[in-house]
C-alpha cells in the first residue's frame, strides 16, 4: 500500500529542490503513478544495525598544512586522522608541526621517503652504477633525524612507483629499492611501521607481484597502500579491497592494515557529492586511513598548486583561505559521531553516503552524496528501527534538519543551505523522506535530534 504523505514542501528557485516526508512504515517501493515526485534512488538507513564506532578513518590530508596555517578553526572541525608528506624543515621537522598534527587528532603520519630523496631525472636513482650505499645511507640518516626528534611515524618507501614522473627505472630496480629500504629500517628498528607500495591506483596484477616478491624476500609492508585517483566515485572501493584481501589469504600473507593514502581525482576534487561517496567507500571497505590528494588550483594563466599553499589540499580557497563546498563535505563527515548505522543504496544510481547515531548527544547525522555529473536525482530515504536509537524519538516525534552542500567548485561557500528545520512525526519506528531533484555532485546533510534539545 502506498503510504499517505504528511507533506512538507519547501521550494527554492535556485536549488530547484523540495522535500516531502512521512512517518509511514512501508519500505521503499517502486515509484507509483500517483507519487507527486517519484523517487528514483532508494537509500535505507537501519538504526538497528551497529557497524561499530565512528573513527573518521577517511579524513586525512597530503602536505597542505603548516605549524600555524590554516588557523585551527578551519582544521579542528574536520577530525583529521592522517597526514602524508615530507620529513624536512618545511613540514615534519618545522617547529611545532608534529605537535600540531597530534593536537588535531592525527593518528597516522606517513613519511614519504622518496619525497625527501627527490624525483629529478638528472639526479642519481637508487642503485645507479650498482651503488646502493647512497640509498641505504639516505634511509638510515632520515630515520635517525626522525628518532632524534622523538617522532612516531609510518614509513612510506616510494610514492607512485608505477608513474614515470616518480620512478624512472625499471620495476626490478624498484623492488630492490623497496627491499633495501625496508631492511635498513628494520635493522634500525624492528618495530618500524612500513607502508607501500602506494601506486597510483588499484592494480591487482601489480599488487600481487609486489606482495609475492615482498613475501619471498621477507620485506612485506605492515600497511598495504594504493591511491584511489581514477574512480568516478567511491562506490568502487570496497571490491578491490575485498579482492586483495582474498589474494593475501590464499597466499598466506598476513597484512590486516590497508591505506588509500591519496584519494579523489583531479577532475572531481571540488565535488562534495563525490567526496562523500569516497568516505562511504573507505568506511565500507574497512580501510584504516586515507589522505586527500592535492592538485592544481588557480587558472590556466595563473596556475597554483594546492599541495604547498596551506589550503588543506584545496579544501580552502587558495587566496582568501575560506571554505569551499569540498570543505563542508569533510565537515559533514566529521560531524557524524557515535556508531555507524546500517546503510544501503540503490546500486544502479550514483548516490551514496553514511550515517551514525550518538546516544550521548541523542543525534543522528547522515551525509549523502550525488556522484551524478549531469542529471539530478530523486532520492527516497527510508529510516527504520528508530526505536533502537535510545532517546532520539520523544512522544512519537523527532526534529529533522536538512541542508544542501551545492557543488560550488572553486568558489567559497559560507555554509550549507538549510532547507528544512522542523519537528516531524515518526510512525511505526520509521521515517520516509523524499528528496527530489538532488543536483549533480551536490551533498545533503540530514540530522535527526530529540525534540526540545535546542
Amino acid at each position: 500500500m502506498q503510504p499517505s504523505l504528511t507533506v512538507l514542501v519547501l521550494s527554492l528557485v535556485l536549488l530547484n529542490l523540495s522535500v516531502q516526508f512521512s512517518g509511514a512504515a512501508d519500505p521503499i517501493a517502486p515509484p507509483q503513478a500517483h507519487d507527486p515526485l517519484p523517487a528514483v534512488a532508494g537509500i535505507n538507513v537501519d538504526f538497528g544495525v551497529d557497524r561499530g564506532p565512528v573513527t573518521h578513518r577517511a579524513s586525512g590530508i597530503l602536505h597542505s598544512i603548516s605549524s600555524t596555517e590554516p588557523p585551527d578553526n578551519w582544521v579542528m572541525p574536520l577530525q583529521l586522522r592522517a597526514f602524508r608528506g615530507r620529513a624536512n624543515n618545511g613540514y615534519l621537522f618545522a617547529p611545532g608541526f608534529y605537535e600540531r598534527l597530534r593536537r588535531l587528532g592525527v593518528q597516522h603520519i606517513q613519511v614519504v621517503i622518496s619525497d625527501n630523496w627527490g624525483y629529478a631525472a638528472q639526479n642519481p636513482w637508487p642503485g645507479d652504477n650498482d651503488d646502493w650505499s647512497r640509498w641505504e645511507n639516505f634511509v638510515a640518516d632520515l630515520y635517525q633525524q626522525v628518532q632524534a626528534r622523538k617522532l612516531s611515524v609510518e614509513w612510506d618507501i616510494w610514492n607512485e612507483p608505477n608513474h614515470n614522473g616518480f620512478w624512472k627505472r625499471d620495476k626490478d630496480r624498484l623492488f630492490e629499492t623497496w627491499r633495501r629500504g625496508v631492511l635498513k629500517l628494520r635493522e634500525l628498528d624492528k618495530d618500524a611501521v612500513v607502508v607501500g607500495p602506494s601506486i597510483t591506483h588499484f592494480d591487482q596484477a601489480y599488487l600481487e607481484s609486489f606482495l609475492l616478491y615482498a613475501k619471498a624476500h621477507n620485506v612485506l609492508p605492515d600497511i598495504l597502500s594504493w591511491h584511489e585517483l581514477s574512480s568516478a566515485d567511491g562506490r568502487s572501493i570496497p571490491l578491490p579491497a575485498q579482492q586483495i584481501r582474498a589474494f593475501m589469504a590464499t597466499h598466506d600473507i598476513h597484512i590486516a592494515r590497508l591505506s588509500t593514502n591519496e584519494i579523489v581525482p583531479d577532475r572531481l576534487k571540488f565535488s562534495p557529492g563525490v567526496i562523500i561517496s569516497y568516505f562511504a567507500g573507505i568506511e565500507a571497505a574497512n580501510i584504516e586511513s586515507a589522505c586527500r590528494s592535492c592538485w592544481g588550483d588557480g587558472t590556466t594563466e595563473h596556475p597554483i598548486s594546492n599541495c604547498e599553499n596551506t589550503s588543506l589540499d584545496g579544501l580552502l580557497t587558495h587566496d582568501t583561505k575560506l571554505p569551499r563546498s569540498a570543505w563542508w563535505a569533510y565537515h559533514a563527515y566529521a560531524d557524524i559521531s557515535g556508531h555507524l548505522l546500517g546503510f544501503t543504496s540503490s546500486e544502479q544510481f550514483k548516490v551514496d553516503g553514511l550515517a551514525g547515531y550518538d546516544p550521548q548527544t541523542k543525534r543522528a547525522s547522515l551525509a549523502l552524496g550525488s556522484c551524478e555529473t549531469k542529471q539530478a536525482l530523486n532520492v527516497r530515504l527510508h529510516l527504520t528501527h528508530l526505536d533502537k536509537a535510545v532517546g532520539l524519538v520523544h512522544r512519537g516525534k523527532v526534529r529533522l534538519q536538512i541542508a544542501i552542500i551545492p557543488a560550488t567548485e572553486k568558489e567559497a561557500l559560507n555554509q550549507p543551505n538549510i532547507i528544512v528545520d522542523k519537528i516531524v512525526p515518526v510512525q511505526d519506528k520509521t521515517l520516509d523522506i523524499l528528496l527530489p531533484n538532488v543536483a549533480p555532485q551536490s551533498a545533503l546533510i540530514i540530522k535527526l535530534e530529540r525534540p526540545g534539545k535546542r
